[in-house]
């Protein structure tokens, strides 16, 4: 691999990560708040607000991280179809950190998303936002 390919794969998981910060925020603050001023269910909680960063990460994904890629409905539809994917992954795993290893949810949440952002970048970039 050329070192300007590496260079660019490099900011564009800069650029990916930074989206993710975004996405870790909005994720606690919103689980956060259902949860602990609404009185839902951490579980509960934390899955609504899945759904509702779904179209804010196609939107950064396609416009900042992968630039290159066109926007198209299948585009959208393979995103979605990889989403599902990691959000189950995701909900299963906050689920067994926290009521079977007894972490706090917060923190089950912060480890799941931190292992799963490079899985979560490469499948991106190899299968959904194709230049």
């Amino acid at each position: 691999m050329k070192t300007t390919k590496i260079i660019q794969i490099g900011k564009q998981f800069a650029v990916f990560g930074l989206g993710g910060v975004t996405n870790y925020l909005l994720n606690i603050g919103l689980t956060y708040a259902l949860t602990e001023w609404l009185g839902w269910y951490y579980l509960l909680s934390f899955t609504v607000v899945q759904m509702i960063i779904i179209v804010y990460n196609f939107l950064y994904h396609n416009w900042l991280t992968f630039r290159g890629a066109r926007m198209s409905g299948w585009t959208f539809i393979k995103y979605l179809l990889w989403l599902g994917v990691f959000a189950l992954i995701n909900i299963g795993l906050v689920k067994l950190t926290t009521d079977y290893l007894q972490w706090h949810y917060m923190i089950s949440i912060f480890a799941v998303t931190a292992v799963t952002m490079v899985v979560k970048f490469l499948i991106y970039r190899k299968y959904v936002f194709i230049d």
